[in-house]
C-alpha cells in the first residue's frame, strides 16, 4: 500500500494530488447596497421596527431551551401566573417534546415584561 500509484483516486484521470495543484484565485466580493424602500424613511433594520410600532403587543410568546423535566406548573410559577394557554412543541418525526413551548399570556402587560 506504499505504492503511490495504488493510492491514486480511481476517478482521477490526471493523477494530481491537491498539494501539486495551484490554489484557485478568488475574487473579493463587493458589498451591495441595501435596497431602500420609498415608503420607509428609516434605514436598515429600523425600517421593520418602524412598521411595527403601531401594532399591539403580542400576547403569544415562544420559550425555548427548557429542561426536559419541566412541567406546566413550573412554567406558570416561573412567569408569575397569567399563563392562559400552553402549547408544547413536539418533533415531527418522533412526536417527542424537545424543550420549546408557545404560551399565551392572559394580559398584554404580563407578556410585555
Amino acid at each position: 500500500t506504499s505504492d503511490p500509484a495504488a493510492m491514486r483516486c480511481p476517478l482521477c484521470e490526471e493523477g494530481h494530488t491537491l498539494r501539486e495543484l495551484e490554489a484557485p484565485k478568488l475574487q473579493c466580493a463587493e458589498k451591495r447596497p441595501a435596497p431602500v424602500s420609498s415608503s420607509c424613511k428609516v434605514q436598515g433594520g429600523m425600517c421593520k421596527r418602524a412598521r411595527r410600532i403601531d401594532k399591539a403587543v403580542s400576547m403569544r410568546l415562544f420559550v425555548g431551551s427548557l429542561p426536559l423535566v419541566i412541567d406546566a406548573t413550573n412554567i406558570e410559577h416561573t412567569l408569575g401566573g397569567g399563563v392562559d394557554l400552553l402549547h408544547w412543541i413536539c418533533d415531527k418525526n418522533t412526536g417527542l417534546w424537545y424543550g420549546s413551548v408557545f404560551l399565551q399570556m392572559t394580559y398584554a402587560r404580563e407578556a410585555k415584561r
